[in-house]
């Protein structure tokens, strides 16, 4: 089953975890999945099961919402509550202070990988050098933050904002810098994922809901075709007489294409179509369509 499930992770389970109960779930053997969770952060997961794995690195880049929660006084080597604290202070700001803060890192900013991340150096994530007490030289990078709201405070222990940010922007990154800016340090006491790759949490599904809809023959409610994720491409429909062409992997001439919705252009990627359906992912050439990953299903 080639499809993608909109999950609303709990937390306490790592994305990885997450993927292999829900292919468990729906009777899959394998499933990958979009934005990586911390196993203590909930919300939006994309799920992709069989070869719509295979699709995630075409899935909109576009920007990502979360709600987090801070708390001021102290930093942890992990800059998240669950961390071992290594200073602890008695915070002491005002409401005005802490929305000049919060404002003061929207726009571009550079943020340096934390110790205790997925990043790797020399094939190996950042997370085991830091358990090791191995110090390592981590890169620092240009993330956007297009948006900070304050959704309440209780001044100064503790407060919850919205982020709307780039892809690759660790919040908990951003509460140990804002912490560092009010001069109390901070640390992130909850993350909720609520918007990633144009699906938001009202599409979003429980374990428990998938769970239930599998059982009463209802899971075809949250189940998404492959190509749903892609639909920002633009879309081409290969001619019968050419469609054999394509599905093995052989460039076919823009002749043999019908475009119902984007502009063609040297180098684009294009969802491709075949009489079942949707069939893969194609890069426009100087004479053709070359097919870059055609599905399964449609061979």
């Amino acid at each position: 089953m080639n499809s993608v499930i909109v999950l609303n992770k709990s937390a306490g389970m790592t994305s990885f975890s997450a993927c292999r109960r829900v292919a468990s779930i729906l009777g899959e053997k394998k499933a990958g999945h979009a934005g990586t969770l911390d196993p203590n952060a909930s919300g939006v997961l994309i799920v992709c099961t069989g070869s719509a794995s295979r699709l995630i690195e075409y899935f909109p880049k576009d920007s990502k919402e979360y709600i987090a929660g801070i708390r001021f006084g102290m930093v942890s080597d992990t800059q998240d509550i669950w961390g071992e604290v290594t200073r602890t202070c008695s915070p002491a700001f005002s409401a005005e202070e802490l929305e000049e803060a919060l404002h003061s890192f929207t726009g571009k900013i550079e943020q340096q990988t934390p110790a205790y991340s997925a990043r790797k150096l020399n094939g190996r994530p950042f997370y085991e050098y830091a358990r090791k007490g191995v110090e390592t030289q981590r890169p620092v990078r240009t993330v956007t933050i297009e948006q900070i709201e304050l959704i309440s405070a209780d001044i100064p222990m503790e407060a919850e904002i919205r982020v709307r940010c780039s892809e690759g922007t660790y919040i908990r990154t951003l509460a140990d810098d804002i912490g560092r800016k009010l001069g109390c340090g901070a640390v992130m006491s909850s993350l909720v994922r609520t918007k990633c790759c144009g699906y938001d949490m009202t599409q979003a599904h429980t374990l428990e809901e998938i769970s239930a809809a599998v059982y009463s023959g209802t899971a075809g409610d949250f189940l998404l075709s492959p190509d749903d994720p892609i639909r920002h491409l633009p879309k081409a429909a290969v001619c019968r007489s050419c469609e054999e062409m394509m599905l093995t992997g052989a460039e076919v001439p823009l002749s043999g294409f019908t475009v119902s919705s984007g502009t063609l252009v040297k180098g684009c990627t294009v969802r491709l179509y075949a009489e079942g359906g949707f069939s893969g992912i194609g890069i426009v050439t100087e004479n053709g369509i070359k097919p870059k990953k055609v599905m399964v299903d449609a061979k």
